[in-house]
């Protein structure tokens, strides 16, 4: 089992204060073999020659360096959320909108560059990873400036 990371507010037996230890590695287990399923099905290189094992010891890895904060807004990441997001085609699309809203600062995982090579995994709000979700990080962060000089 890998230790819920210290470094990120974890008293005793919690990760973020927000979990116990044994929920943290079901969380990464689950998040690993979702993004590893996925990865296999899109036929990512390093998917077929790697493991579900390698894919939960990179995930960690992302968590620890994002720690409490959005790496792109500098935001307060909402840890409590983790793991309570319902995604349902029955909530009304009214609804959807403020459920959404409330999970905004949300952490997720990703891949950090779409369209890498290389298996690397970013923790970032729920907005900001909805809002890239097709650009690499550089793209990103130029299309973010080409807005706010248009909307300055």
């Amino acid at each position: 089992m890998i230790s819920a990371p210290r470094s990120c507010g974890i008293s005793g037996e919690t990760a973020y204060g927000v979990c116990t230890v044994s929920f943290y590695d079901k969380y990464l287990n689950c998040k690993a073999d979702t993004l590893h399923k996925r990865d296999l099905r899109l036929k990512r290189p390093y998917a077929l020659k790697g493991s579900k094992a390698i894919y939960k010891q990179k995930l960690h890895a992302a968590i620890l360096k994002t720690g409490t904060r959005d790496p792109y807004t500098g935001d307060t990441l909402r840890w409590d959320l983790m793991s309570k997001w319902i995604n349902t085609p029955k909530l009304s699309l009214a609804l959807q909108g403020n459920f959404s809203r409330d999970f905004y600062l949300l952490p997720v995982v990703n891949h950090a560059d779409p369209e890498a090579d290389v298996l690397e995994f970013e923790i970032c709000s729920w907005l900001v990873n909805a809002s890239k979700t097709v650009l690499n990080p550089a793209d990103y962060i130029a299309l973010c400036k080409k807005i706010a000089a248009n909307r300055g």
